[in-house]
């Protein structure tokens, strides 16, 4: 029994129903005061046995009269109570109820959400069935189910954007044509067919060999597959001019690692197109650091793996998702921006031909999370280029700070061969075990031996638990989940802002930087969550995408869905912004793991 001792100078309202005439259950109370909003539902349930009083409880701060309240009973019916006196208890009647609760008129004034199949894109993803836990038992998430990504550029030269759909084990990557009417055309490719092993991470359209057409390069990931295996190695599509392509088979020298992004620039000033592969993880053994390679195009669209001469440090940086090429330093040279899972935001400045992490120049400490995804914009119009960069989110189990990161240890502690994980969380001031001692004792069955109750288990920190072991660990920490916006506050000099705690309910796996309400700033429409998560957390299932409105001065408003118009619910992992027709309409095209891909059609 715990006995609230706060001041007496907080303000508050109850609201009791009267159940004689009609269940109350399920009722909803909405108080509005002042342009604040609070609402509640009546439940009585708190989980397993457990249950609270039936009345609705509002916390009123110093407030001490509430201008609205509507209560709306679970058939529709409404009461409004306006100037309600605040420390008091009110008890609604359903004979008072005497108007008809209409929820919010769905505006879609931005946006309209709807199936990429009404415009001919009707690929639709299915991923292969395998069990990464029969591998790593405390993973904390799938490594197997990753993607679709999109890329998309002129095949057939008829100025149009076509786009290809990187797909899954044993699913063909899918290449759709555009037509002058905005409608897309799938088109066989017996290439990518014979191809439909290899699983697809990112695939990036380019002039590889300077024959003047779009090739397709495709970085090849998954981790369904064991170390060293062919299935990862990348792959390079010729294009003949009309947009049929073929595989080069000697595009690209053996590179049998799990890869995520492909990246191109002409790195070594001879006019062709190079490319940086980031390396997603090592074959199941999360989550040690992937092998990264950087490519150099002979201009005939032969590669050479270069990463011991370009950049030592960074082929075996961390568990890659996303790179980009900029001018961070202002030289007039591309360099790179890295950022991953329990990988920290790092910049990559090009010097004499080679890439030096330089992150320590910018930021005094890392900001390390688990990175999905990177934009470039001049969000707040000062000239210099910002970016925005997809994260976790905020309303997932794990949490961390600065002060408290969030830890993983890797190490084979049992000597059977494979990578043990252990995740590691503050609780208070000491550090524990995040996953609990079933599973983890079947990872490392002599924990059962070490602790014989669960009440043991429980009481031991993380030391006790596997003590000397954590020495000879791999140990990452994150202590950044939220999606952030890198402000460039001045040439080369960054600031970090988080985005609105709406856009922090769930991962943000795509982003999308447009104008949407035709107001000269650029806006940001944002999207993701995670299916993949271990059983003992729960899925990030809460995303439904969000818009969100540039207010100047580095403020954003985030749309409600039924003034918005987009409703992505899915398990996005992409979004690619493409241009329809001859007209060049700008609709956001919508990757989803597991489903049919969506479209997102501009209304202004």
């Amino acid at each position: 029994m715990y006995r609230n001792t706060s001041s007496n100078k907080n303000n508050y309202l109850r609201i009791a129903f009267d159940n004689t005439k009609k269940a109350a259950l399920g009722s909803k109370i909405y108080l509005y005061n002042k342009g604040d909003f609070q609402s509640r539902e009546l439940l009585t349930t708190r989980g397993f046995l457990s249950a609270c009083e039936p009345f609705a409880h509002f916390g009123l701060g110093s407030e001490t009269n509430i201008e609205k309240i509507e209560i709306i009973w679970p058939d529709g019916k409404m009461q409004t109570l306006n100037n309600v006196k605040a420390n008091s208890t009110l008890t609604a009647k359903y004979e008072d109820a005497n108007q008809n609760w209409q929820p919010p008129s769905a505006k879609n004034k931005y946006v309209q959400t709807k199936l990429a199949s009404s415009v001919g894109l009707d690929y639709q993803q299915k991923e292969n069935t395998y069990h990464d836990y029969d591998d790593q038992v405390l993973l904390p998430h799938k490594m197997s189910e990753y993607g679709p990504f999109i890329a998309k550029g002129d095949v057939n030269g008829d100025g149009l954007e076509d786009v290809y759909l990187s797909s899954p084990h044993q699913q063909a990557g899918a290449l759709y044509t555009q037509s002058t009417n905005g409608t897309f055309k799938n088109v066989n490719v017996p290439a990518f067919t014979k191809d439909k092993n290899f699983e697809d991470g990112h695939a990036l359209f380019f002039d590889a060999d300077a024959d003047g057409d779009m090739d397709l390069a495709i970085a090849s990931t998954g981790y369904e597959f064991d170390s060293g295996d062919p299935l990862y190695q990348p792959r390079l599509y010729l294009n003949n001019g009309g947009g049929n392509f073929e595989k080069s088979k000697n595009a690209f020298p053996d590179f049998f690692y799990p890869s995520s992004c492909i990246k191109a620039t002409d790195f070594d000033g001879d006019g062709d197109l190079d490319l940086f592969i980031g390396g997603h993880q090592q074959a199941k053994q999360y989550p040690l650091a992937g092998t990264s390679g950087f490519f150099i195009n002979d201009g005939k669209g032969n590669f050479v793996e270069s990463i011991d001469k370009i950049s030592p440090e960074l082929k075996n940086f961390g568990m890659i998702k996303d790179a980009h090429w900029t001018d961070i330093n202002h030289d007039k040279k591309l360099d790179l921006i890295v950022v991953g899972e329990w990988t920290p935001l790092s910049f990559w400045i090009q010097e004499n031909g080679t890439l030096v992490n330089k992150t320590d120049d910018y930021f005094s400490n890392p900001i390390t999370g688990w990175w999905n995804c990177i934009q470039e914009g001049d969000l707040d119009g000062n000239g210099f280029t910002d970016y925005v960069i997809g994260n976790l989110g905020e309303n997932y189990k794990y949490k961390a700070s600065t002060e408290k990161p969030f830890a993983i240890y890797a190490t084979d502690m049992d000597g059977n061969g494979t990578q043990d994980i252990v995740l590691a969380a503050y609780y208070g001031e000491e550090i524990y075990p995040v996953r609990g001692r079933t599973c983890s004792s079947e990872q490392i069955p002599g924990i059962q031996d070490k602790f014989p109750t669960f009440e043991a288990f429980a009481n031991a920190d993380l030391q006790k638990v596997y003590g000397d072991d954590l020495q000879e660990a791999v140990k990452y920490e994150v202590n950044q989940f939220s999606s952030i916006v890198l402000y460039q506050d001045a040439a080369g000099k960054f600031s970090v802002k988080e985005l609105p705690k709406e856009a922090q309910k769930s991962p943000v796996n795509g982003i999308v930087i447009k104008d949407v309400n035709n107001d000269q700033k650029p806006d940001l429409i944002v999207a993701g969550n995670m299916y993949q998560s271990e059983i003992e957390t729960g899925r990030a299932d809460s995303g439904t995408g969000h818009i969100l409105i540039n207010k100047g001065n580095r403020d954003f408003s985030v749309i409600p869905v039924h003034e918005s118009g987009l409703y992505l619910d899915h398990d996005v992992k992409s979004l690619k912004l493409i241009e329809l027709g001859k007209n060049k309409k700008p609709v956001i095209l919508v990757g989803n793991n597991k489903n049919a891909c969506q479209l997102v059609d501009f209304k202004l």
